[in-house]
């Protein structure tokens, strides 16, 4: 009798896979300029990940109502040595430029930033014509 098995997962997939995985296990991919924009009564306020720049490699500027985040890093240029036996070379110029449109006037010259933990967050303060009013009633 003819005693054969059908398998229906192949072992060369599973090599491949984990041979992947090995090489991946490391990489964390850095999702730089992921961002979020809210506001409240008085401000916008809009926090985007900027992890691995310093505030002197961020720009921010604003020209009517889109504000616009541009960061930079360049590398320094290593003079040739050739001693070094390199296992990693990770280190790269990386750029990124955001632009997002804002849900209204906001006075440019009051905006503040700060930077914490790899997180940028850009306040603008909403210009007073813009600004939610309370109107009292006179009885009477």
């Amino acid at each position: 009798m003819n005693d054969r098995r059908i398998t229906l997962m192949d072992p060369a997939r599973f090599w491949t896979a984990n041979l992947w995985d090995d090489f991946l296990k490391d990489f964390v991919p850095v999702q730089t300029g992921e961002m979020e924009m809210y506001e409240d009564d008085d401000n916008v306020v809009v926090k985007m990940k900027a992890a691995g720049f310093e505030p002197d490699q961020i720009d921010i500027s604003i020209e009517g109502k889109v504000l616009s985040i541009t960061g930079k890093i360049e590398m320094e240029k290593e003079e040739e040595d050739k001693k070094r036996k390199y296992y990693y070379k990770e280190m790269r110029n990386e750029s990124f430029t955001r632009s997002i449109t804002l849900p209204t006037s906001v006075k440019s010259e009051d905006i503040k930033a700060e930077m914490k933990n790899g997180i940028l967050k850009v306040t603008l303060p909403k210009a007073e014509e813009v600004k939610p009013k309370k109107i009292s009633i006179n009885v009477k």
